[in-house]
């Protein structure tokens, strides 16, 4: 007889579980996820939070019972203090409150060591996700880091870890842990991002010391998006697309949003390096998927479902315009533009991150950016040493000196600087006398 009949049987892999949220909103860009995932993962259970009745109809009469469906009174019934958080709370933030509550329903209701993963809608599949199950193994938390290159690290402070994929198995660890998250964002879950919270995604950066059996997902394939496309080579593999050749599991569309004239566009500035690639492997394809079920969606259903709660992006900070048939092209004056709108706005924090991720124009502007960058950081009191020094290079630069010194001056106040302030001051004054209030700003700084 072969040694072979005393092998050990191989265990039966664990039932995998895929659950996500998004409201009517966000039809088109859910459904084409939940098709992309179907493809690749035909039996697997799908869960959906719809956000809203009209949500649930449509995805009840697309899908039927092929998808679970759950509506915000179910889970309400759950966690009926979530109701109370509805007048308080932005329609974003409310949403994220809602993210955690909704895994934690899904894990109670999953079987005993099952792994359930939450996906955001904006990904599409392009290959099977089998691989980012089986590198979780045995763990009972999965994380999936932001992977920032170098040139990114400041948008850490929104978070070591994407709150777009999350994995528990169903398990007393994961179990736990998902349960203190959704307590935790009923506490506080918000757009500011200061003391390490952010929405619902901050709390994940303690996740490795707080809970056992974390496992921090390497593979190059799993939530590939554009804050992390820099550090990782994509090329063409047979009917598919290799990142670091591993393949491409799934791409995380963030940021992006349909203009006017008929493209959508993304706050987040792609490299040229890889631009041709992107649009025509990875932003086409979706697109053209997208804008499918949008046809549909209107020619069934009278809507479009490709609209946005965030309110930073329906201000329109596009820096980047792509196109359903594979074109894509950098657009400079539009990141002006939405700077300009955004900070008009009073949204600094928005304005900051598109300012970061962008990084400072390689030909001409520069001084524009400079000034901004001092403006949202001292808005939203943050880095008065770091705002300076942008003011200072985009007086140098030659930004309009009247507007350096009047926020400078009161910047150099505030931290102390007091002769310095005022000499900005009184510049900004000989500069544009006929200003109504720098008078009694500086009647009130020399008292």
């Amino acid at each position: 007889m072969s040694s072979a009949a005393f092998s050990e049987p191989v265990p039966a892999p664990a039932p995998r579980i895929y659950c996500t949220h998004f409201d009517s909103r966000y039809l088109a860009r859910g459904i084409a996820m939940l098709r992309s995932l179907r493809r690749f993962d035909a039996r697997a259970p799908i869960h959906v939070l719809a956000l809203d009745e009209q949500c649930a109809k449509i995805l009840a009469g697309i899908f039927g019972s092929s998808v679970s469906l759950i509506t915000t009174d179910t889970l309400h019934q759950r966690y009926p203090e979530l109701r109370g958080l509805r007048e308080g709370r932005s329609q974003w933030a409310y949403y994220a409150t809602q993210k955690p509550a909704f895994a934690v329903h899904t894990i109670e209701h999953a079987p005993p060591s099952s792994i359930v993963a939450f996906i955001d809608a904006d990904t599409w599949f392009f290959a099977d996700p089998r691989p980012m199950f089986a590198e979780f193994g045995a763990s009972s938390i999965g994380l999936s880091p932001h992977r920032f290159p170098q040139e990114l690290q400041h948008l850490a402070m929104y978070g070591q870890y994407n709150a777009g994929c999350n994995l528990w198995r169903a398990d007393m660890e994961g179990l736990r842990c998902a349960r203190n998250w959704a307590n935790d964002c009923v506490e506080r879950c918000d757009e500011q991002c200061e003391g390490g919270h952010f929405m619902n995604q901050g709390y994940l950066n303690h996740w490795p010391e707080r809970y056992s059996g974390v496992h921090l997902l390497r593979h190059p394939g799993v939530n590939l998006a554009p804050w992390n496309l820099d550090n990782h080579v994509l090329a063409p593999d047979g009917a598919g697309i290799a990142v670091d050749d591993q393949p491409l599991i799934f791409f995380h569309f963030s940021g992006i949003v349909p203009a006017e004239d008929g493209s959508w566009r993304s706050i987040y500035p792609h490299r040229r390096r890889q631009l041709e690639f992107l649009r025509e492997s990875i932003y086409g394809p979706y697109l053209a998927a997208v804008e499918t079920e949008r046809r549909m969606l209107r020619e069934s259903y009278s809507t479009d479902g490709i609209g946005s709660v965030r309110a930073d992006l329906a201000a329109g900070p596009g820096v980047m315009r792509f196109h359903s048939t594979a074109n894509a092209e950098v657009d400079l004056e539009a990141f002006r533009r939405a700077t300009r709108r955004l900070v008009d706005a009073g949204m600094f924090e928005a304005a900051l991150i598109l300012l970061q991720t962008a990084g400072p124009p390689l030909h001409g502007g520069r001084e524009e950016w400079e000034y901004y960058i001092a403006f949202c950081l001292q808005s939203l009191n943050r880095e008065p040493e770091t705002a300076l020094c942008h003011y200072n290079a985009a007086q140098q630069l030659g930004y309009d000196e009247f507007w350096v010194c009047y926020h400078r001056g009161q910047l150099l106040l505030t931290i102390g600087r007091r002769p310095e302030g005022l000499l900005d001051l009184n510049r900004a004054l000989d500069l544009r006398p006929e200003h109504e209030g720098l008078p009694e700003l500086l009647e009130r700084a020399q008292s």
